[in-house]
């Protein structure tokens, strides 16, 4: 393994709960067989200050900074740790905040770099769920089946991904975890995460990432613990108002896909088909709210007929077919 190369982890920090980020700290502090990492904590204005939570680690981990920004989101965040990145620093890798490295992900990493790779993910866990993210796709037809790729270290679960991963990714991009993710910095340090989308920043970079990478490499083995903090995905669950609000970010980052990023015919059909779910998802979970009489947040109807006429001029047909398969179903 070379200890030649460097590596800087980028943490967007919101969190109310004090505690999280010193122990994702911690985690990357204790990584093995590798040169200390530099590590760039984001302040999006939380409400627990990092620096508050850092104050008995900082004086003795020079490594670990601190920046401070006026609250601008997870992706905002991201790209000014990326702006503040030490310069001669090759690799980048994410960790939110409530999450945490086991002690060989970086080591993996590197390593995966060291043989040519420009891209690199790992399996993770949520806290307190038997499966791993790797098993999320079981039975969708786009599993990532290790013995499909070539071995780069068996051992260690570590793989070299043979095909066209772009188009994996394009698919299943929920199988990488953000906190997983670590990428060749030097030949890819114009990536940026698009703050026009708020949901669905990470799955745009990664397919950024996906198409720019000449090379992936991915570890089967648990390498990364996700917690359960301040998480915008987990607290906007179907049939609420957030879910409502997540609904409308997803028909952005499927018009975003189409319109900014190069796909094949079949690319195409596959991301139109997610917008037209979306589209109807979004009238259904506006009628299922209107019946719960919750309340929707108000503009949140108004903005998405602006943002994408397309989800107004479909509202009423998607509820019609929406109540005919109801129907159909109670017969």
């Amino acid at each position: 393994m070379s200890t030649s190369r460097s590596l800087a982890v980028v943490i967007p920090y919101y969190q109310r709960q004090p505690g999280l980020l010193l122990a994702c700290v911690r985690s990357v502090l204790a990584q093995q067989g590798v040169p200390p990492c530099e590590v760039i904590v984001v302040d999006d204005a939380s409400p627990h200050p990092a620096l508050d939570e850092l104050a008995e680690l900082l004086p003795a981990n020079p490594q670990v900074r601190v920046v401070l920004q006026a609250n601008a989101g997870p992706g905002a965040a991201r790209n000014h740790g990326l702006d503040s990145v030490t310069p001669g620093i090759e690799f980048v890798a994410f960790l939110d905040s409530d999450d945490g490295w086991h002690p060989w992900y970086a080591s993996d990493a590197l390593d995966a770099f060291a043989q040519g790779c420009d891209m690199f993910f790992a399996n993770s866990q949520r806290y307190g769920s038997e499966g791993t993210r790797f098993d999320w796709s079981q039975g969708s037809g786009w599993e990532l089946v290790p013995t499909a790729h070539r071995p780069l270290d068996a051992e260690r679960g570590l793989h070299l991904y043979e095909g066209d991963f772009f188009d994996f990714a394009i698919h299943r991009s929920g199988i990488i975890s953000t906190s997983t993710l670590a990428y060749r910095f030097a030949r890819l340090s114009t990536l940026r995460f698009n703050t026009r989308l708020f949901n669905g920043q990470d799955r745009f970079f990664k397919l950024q990432l996906a198409q720019a990478a000449r090379r992936v490499a991915f570890s089967t083995r648990v390498s990364a613990i996700e917690g359960q903090g301040v998480n915008i995905f987990d607290s906007s669950q179907w049939g609420s108002a957030k879910g409502l609000n997540l609904l409308f970010n997803y028909i952005r980052l499927s018009k975003l896909v189409l319109a900014e990023i190069r796909l094949t015919a079949a690319q195409q059909a596959f991301v139109r088909a997610q917008l037209a779910e979306s589209r109807r998802n979004f009238a259904v979970t506006s009628l299922h709210l209107w019946r719960a009489g919750t309340p929707i947040p108000p503009g949140t109807l108004r903005k998405a007929f602006v943002a994408d006429p397309a989800t107004a001029l479909m509202f009423l047909p998607n509820l019609m077919r929406a109540a005919a398969r109801k129907l159909g179903r109670a017969s």
